[in-house]
């Protein structure tokens, strides 16, 4: 059930209680009243987040058009409620919030919402850059102000819901924009265009919802990823996009693709009946035979519910015939059989890559392992491989190191699976073969085209770089792997603080004693240089430059357009407008 919270209940609770000082008598005989406010939103700075060696260092601006729009909406209501329903709802909150009589301690707040009630529309310009360009840190990405007078109040009343809408869609998309430059990056050194053109769109592929806090939250964070990439299993982000970007499913280019996949409850459960049916031996085996022979097209095989290693090698050899003669669907995807692991005692880098071997082979020769270990452990310190191996077989070390990199010594060993230290990419090269193709990075190989690997587990920005570079070092193309990017990635720091993000008044028009006098603010705080506001009414350039202390008809001018204006949308961009920005 979605939550019904009021549009006027959307703030702060130090939001409620300003209004009064719009209009005061401080100063005997010489009142004041706030006629206009002008305020700007601006991340100051780079306080937290990780920018990849591959990006430009720049924010992906996006999301102004659906905090408008969802603000807009909201108000829309408001103003078709009646307006003792309006006032009999907010004394109640404001009396179960602050306590005592809300009409005698909150009656200016109380009577400045009717007023706008009455007026019935938003009396706002808002002001921001095209959506998708991108944008430096430390200019405001919009700006606020109000146009009838007597409603400056409104203008930092709005802070709070602007601002909860704003930052995590600029966050989000700049994330999201790491992810993509690093595959394009590594797919242009290890991959032929042709495959590259296809690969890259999906080559990260959008599986948080569940890990999202709630529906909104999951289909805001999955436009962001639909900039560059299409591959996504977020479905309601299509009607999202329809209702905020102008997206038309049946005209335009998909947004939101995916394909027909298992998950754990269909394979245990397919497992349990099988057997339950007498098929008691290798019934794994006979699972992925029935399934490869009775589908088409791209269809993705959760492969973890038991032995996952026996599943891609002995299994997939055994039905190798089955599943590379499947036809292709009739939507019109290719025959693919796309094989997903999902959890391991190892990383995915691990599961990907396999495990780096000790360059040293050892063997017993009458040595005990005990001591073989010991001696491979203190050759091997230098390379800090992942398994050593002895007479053949190959063995996890826990190595105790000292702070100087030497080894201390170790706390036992355990014997490993060879498939394990081979890897997925190296088992389905050797089950289904391929072609090797020229490169930048040289020769790569590229895993039959009938056959893929998806894969995503806490995938971060650092893992998915790692997992690029250790493919091409054992010459694997970075095409031969879609990630599944869960949210991990959005969700692990992602918060308002990342670019020090802040809504901030810096101008005021007021009268005074009957003279209307500007007044340019700046926040200009002893500690943090960084936290200094600009000041006055502000102009973007075409080139990035930030004016301040402008005069009115110098801000209207720069990239800073008005996108709403009086209850009036003043331009559109749709989500094709947004991808074109982008890739500029």
């Amino acid at each position: 059930m979605t939550i019904k919270c009021p549009v006027e209940n959307m703030v702060d609770s130090y939001k409620m209680g300003m209004n009064q000082l719009h209009n005061h008598n401080m100063f005997e005989d010489s009142p004041t009243e706030v006629l206009m406010s002008y305020s700007n939103f601006t991340p100051r700075k780079n306080a937290y987040f990780t920018f990849s060696e591959h990006s430009d260092g720049k924010l992906i601006n996006f999301g102004q058009s659906h905090t408008m729009q969802y603000v807009h909406d909201m108000y829309e209501i408001f103003f078709n409620t009646p307006a003792e329903v309006v006032e009999d709802r907010l004394v109640v909150l404001l009396e179960a919030h602050y306590g005592g009589n809300a009409h005698r301690e909150h009656g200016k707040f109380i009577a400045d919402v009717l007023n706008l009630h009455e007026l019935a529309f938003l009396p706002i310009e808002f002001r921001c850059p095209d959506e998708g360009i991108r944008y430096p840190i430390g200019l405001p990405m919009f700006t606020l102000k109000n146009t009838v007078d007597g409603f400056g109040w409104l203008v930092n009343n709005l802070e709070t819901l602007v601002s909860t809408l704003s930052w995590p869609m600029i966050n989000t998309a700049t994330s999201v924009d790491q992810f993509y430059q690093q595959a394009k990056y590594y797919g242009e050194q290890s991959t032929p265009k042709e495959v590259l053109d296809a690969w890259l769109p999906i080559s990260n592929h959008l599986f948080e919802y569940r890990g999202m806090f709630g529906p909104e939250h999951a289909a805001r964070s999955a436009a962001c990823h639909a900039i560059p990439f299409i591959g996504s299993d977020t479905v309601p982000v299509i009607p999202f996009l329809q209702q905020y970007y102008g997206y038309k499913p049946k005209e335009d280019a998909p947004v939101c693709v995916s394909i027909r996949a298992t998950e754990h409850a269909d394979i245990t459960r397919l497992l349990s009946e099988f057997r339950y049916r007498g098929i008691t031996e290798d019934t794994e085996c006979e699972v992925i035979k029935r399934l490869a022979e009775t589908t088409t097209g791209m269809f993705g095989y959760v492969a973890d519910s038991e032995n996952y290693y026996r599943t891609i090698s002995e299994y997939a050899l055994r039905n190798k015939d089955t599943i590379l003669s499947r036809k292709d669907g009739d939507n019109g995807l290719p025959a693919k059989w796309v094989w997903r692991p999902d959890s391991a005692r190892l990383s995915p880098l691990e599961v990907i890559c396999g495990l780096r071997v000790a360059s040293t082979e050892y063997t017993t020769d009458g040595s005990t392992i005990e001591d073989i270990i010991h001696t491979a452990v203190a050759d091997g310190c230098w390379e800090k491989p992942d398994v050593y191996q002895v007479d053949g077989k190959f063995y996890e070390v826990k190595v105790v190191y000292n702070s100087d990199g030497s080894v201390e010594g170790h706390n036992g060993y355990i014997e490993i699976d060879p498939l394990e230290v081979k890897g997925s990419l190296q088992i389905l090269w050797e089950v289904f073969g391929g072609d090797v193709v020229d490169t930048l990075a040289g020769k790569m190989k590229l895993i039959n085209s009938k056959v893929g690997l998806l894969y995503g587990e806490a995938i971060s920005q650092s893992l998915q770089k790692a997992i690029y570079e250790r493919m091409i070092a054992l010459g694997f193309s970075v095409s031969n792997l879609v990630i599944g990017k869960g949210s991990y990635s959005n969700l692990a720091g992602n918060t308002r603080d990342s670019f020090y993000m802040s809504f901030k008044q810096t101008f005021s028009l007021a009268k005074i004693d009957g003279e209307i006098v500007n007044l340019e603010q700046q926040k200009i705080p002893l500690g943090d240089v960084s936290k200094k506001s600009a000041r006055g009414l502000l102009m973007v350039d075409e080139d990035f430059n930030l004016h301040q202390g402008v005069d009115e008809e110098t801000e209207k001018q720069g990239i800073l357009t008005i996108l709403y204006k009086n209850g009036t949308f003043h331009k559109s961009q749709t989500i094709f407008d947004i991808k074109e920005n982008y890739f500029k």
